[in-house]
């Protein structure tokens, strides 16, 4: 029987680097697979945004994580307004969710160019990359003409002027995603079965998983509201996020409406098929120039939490100033944190993988769930303790 577990570095002879993921066949075939996780944070915000101004915050935030720079910096800036009582214009408002959305689809881009290609052992394809970023970076021109966006002052323009790089990172969603995909969702399973794209292979490998044991269901993570409270309760609560002793789970897979015909790709499958239908959603928010905007909360005075969707799910950050313009305290939940957890789908599906396919089937779970960081995979025999 498999089972799960957090490793220890006091009790644990083995143990993963920070932020890593390891992987141990037992000896003893009754003991099954062992998925151990040690999630560190490589930077810790609140130690270093503690006592800083806050109109300085949201720029660091983006520069210490520089994975999700846009989402965590816009985070980071929505919770600190909402502390402060204030609210962007509209049109600021817009143009943040807009540069929300064209980081999200430079995520879903950057998978199709390099990550599902180096599972296969294909060509990375860096055209498509090249021209998402360039993209991306001419919507921030055009909407902050030269000012920064997490520059709590800066006001932005309007929608509108966003739309050609808009349509540019429409096309390369297009292109580098979702070539020849039906525009109807109900047709998108059927795009996956049979057509030659990169990605639709990929799904069509991952249907072919054999586990010992179906996956837990997929439980949702809890809203802004819930998630602040959770955060201002324990401002630990981001390193092992729960709800009652179940991982949530961030992804698409979870939060949008299951792809009708997803179940016969199986539950690997399906959940990469959801990251389809997410990229076919994000076409849609760009060509309306109108993806979903960042949402705010002020639990209590002068506390504020914002949370912004990301390409793997929702980022939240609470942030307390200290009744002047400085940081008290700064606390986040990540969706890496969700999908790391040692209860929550990821590992439960890597511990229902054949022991002897492994090293072999592993990649395509992790691409499934897209746990968002960089993992080290290694299966090694050890002796019971």
């Amino acid at each position: 029987m498999a089972h799960i577990r957090m490793l220890d570095p006091a009790t644990r002879p083995v143990e993963p680097p920070a932020g890593r993921l390891q992987i141990l066949r037992r000896d003893c075939p009754e003991a099954g697979t062992v998925v151990a996780f040690r999630n560190q944070r490589l930077t810790d915000l609140a130690s270093v945004l503690r006592g800083r101004p806050a109109a300085d915050a949201p720029r660091l935030a983006r520069r210490l994580q520089p994975a999700s720079g846009w989402a965590q910096g816009l985070a980071c800036l929505g919770a600190i307004e909402a502390a402060a009582g204030r609210r962007p214009d509209p049109d600021t408002a817009r143009a943040r969710a807009l540069l929300a959305q064209a980081e999200s689809a430079l995520g879903m881009i950057t998978h199709a160019g390099l990550d599902w290609p180096r599972l296969f052992g294909w060509e990375p394809r860096l055209r498509h990359l090249r021209y998402a970023r360039a993209a991306l970076d001419a919507l921030v021109a055009r909407l902050w003409r030269g000012r920064d966006p997490l520059d709590p002052a800066a006001r932005a323009a309007a929608a509108f002027e966003a739309e050609p790089a808009a349509s540019a990172l429409i096309e390369a969603l297009e292109t580098a995603v979702l070539p020849r995909a039906p525009v109807d969702p109900a047709r998108l399973a059927d795009w996956a079965a049979r057509d030659r794209a990169p990605f639709a292979r990929l799904i069509r490998a991952a249907s072919r998983l054999c586990l010992a044991a179906p996956p837990p269901d997929a439980v949702p993570v809890p809203g802004l509201s819930d998630l602040a409270a959770a955060l201002a309760a324990d401002p630990g609560f981001g390193r092992a996020p729960h709800l009652g002793g179940v991982a949530g789970d961030p992804t698409a897979f979870a939060r949008l409406p299951a792809v009708p015909g997803a179940a016969r790709f199986g539950p690997v499958g399906a959940r990469l098929l959801a990251q389809a239908g997410q990229a076919q959603a994000a076409i849609e928010a760009l060509a309306r120039l109108d993806p979903p905007p960042v949402a705010t909360s002020a639990p209590c005075p002068g506390t504020g939490a914002a949370l912004v969707e990301g390409v793997r799910g929702p980022l939240v950050h609470l942030v307390r100033l200290d009744g002047g313009d400085r940081i008290d305290l700064v606390a986040s939940v990540a969706p890496t944190e969700w999908m790391l957890h040692p209860a929550g789908p990821l590992a439960a599906t890597l511990a229902a993988l054949p022991a002897e396919r492994l090293m072999r089937d592993a990649p395509l779970v992790l691409a499934a769930h897209d746990p968002g960081t960089r993992v080290t995979l290694r299966q090694e025999a050890t002796a019971e303790s």
